[in-house]
């Protein structure tokens, strides 16, 4: 049995999951997809609704227990202060899975309708076998199944909008990931082609305009660009590894001005908040900047002058790291 990390890259990668889902599944028999499709149409035709609906169960029972042995896994990672960062979530793990690395909470939606509909084939062969307009189909009739036709819309005005998130987030190979890295040498950020960084052009989606996210990588590498929700998100520079930590970030010039722990992905804590900054702050790469942080009502923190007027967005760095247990990475929910 391949362990996790194995699996899950062989998955990732896209021309070899069968055969690992295969051993997960406990499938018998060839893995060509079209010989197992032809086998599995005449069981099913076969056994009837009942087996149907016990081989459904089983697929799906083999694919939670991948998951659950990848969020066992995370689990260890995080052990620690010092600890890696993994995927915060099942729907992170589903983006991870899929080879074509859909938004996790579309992958979500079609292990419920894999359910519902209880096809012959292993979960993932199926979903790979699906047209894109069958995929708009299936989830527009789920989203109304479940009473969420507004929230379709809302997702896809057009089927063109489906379409991109059905393309998938982009997971960078290491040659993409060079034109994202940034290094921080002394007070300064700076491009990989030596310019200085600057987020001015960039945008997220929780912050906006002229913030970009970044994540560092397990050897102290960070990487930066723009959000782009279902196209581009954190989980895109190390393809779904785990990190040091996660963010977002406005730099100007080369000087980080605001830094943050938001990241749907990783949902760093505050203590691995506080860890980024005090490594920051040794480098001396936060002399002008301040922290994006949350108290217990969900208002962002901020320093007062001796009148009672906010000085500036943020909280001092430094008056966060004197006590970062006060605060909140990210407000919490209404």
């Amino acid at each position: 049995m391949p362990d996790y990390d194995e699996t899950f890259d062989t998955l990732g990668g896209g021309s070899g999951y069968d055969e690992a889902f295969e051993e997960f599944a406990a499938e018998a028999g060839p893995v060509d997809p079209s010989e197992r499709l032809e086998r599995a149409l005449a069981e099913q035709s076969r056994l009837g609704a009942q087996r149907k609906d016990a081989r459904t169960k089983k697929q799906l029972a083999a694919f939670d227990r991948l998951l659950r042995r990848g969020a066992q896994q995370g689990a260890g990672l995080a052990a620690g202060s010092d600890a890696l960062r993994p995927l915060a979530g099942t729907e992170y793990l589903f983006e991870r899975l899929d080879p074509r690395h859909r938004a996790g909470f579309l992958f979500g939606v079609f292990r419920e309708i894999y359910t519902y509909k209880c096809p012959p084939e292993p979960f993932l062969v199926w979903l790979r076998e699906l047209g894109e307009w069958q995929q708009i189909d299936l989830l527009r009739d789920q989203f109304r199944r479940e009473g969420y036709s507004e929230a379709f819309d809302m997702l896809a005005r057009t089927p063109s909008d489906v379409l991109r998130y059905l393309k998938g987030v982009a997971y960078l190979d290491g040659r993409r990931r060079k034109s994202k890295r940034v290094e921080i040498r002394g007070s300064m950020v700076y491009r990989h082609d030596g310019s200085l960084f600057d987020t001015s052009a960039l945008s997220t989606v929780f912050s906006g305009a002229g913030w970009g996210i970044f994540v560092e990588s397990a050897d102290g590498a960070f990487y930066s660009s723009s959000h782009a929700l279902g196209r581009f998100h954190h989980s895109s520079f190390l393809s779904g590894a785990a990190v040091r930590s996660a963010g977002e970030w406005k730099v100007e010039a080369g000087r980080i001005r605001l830094i943050s722990g938001k990241s749907g992905h990783y949902k760093p804590g505050v203590r691995e908040l506080a860890r980024l900054l005090r490594a920051l702050q040794d480098r001396g790469a936060l002399a002008m900047a301040r922290v994006i942080v949350y108290g217990p009502s969900g208002a962002e923190a901020a320093d007062y002058d001796t009148v009672g007027v906010q000085a500036e967005r943020g909280l001092a760095i430094q008056a966060f790291l004197q006590e970062p247990d006060r605060w909140q990475t990210f407000p919490p929910p209404p």
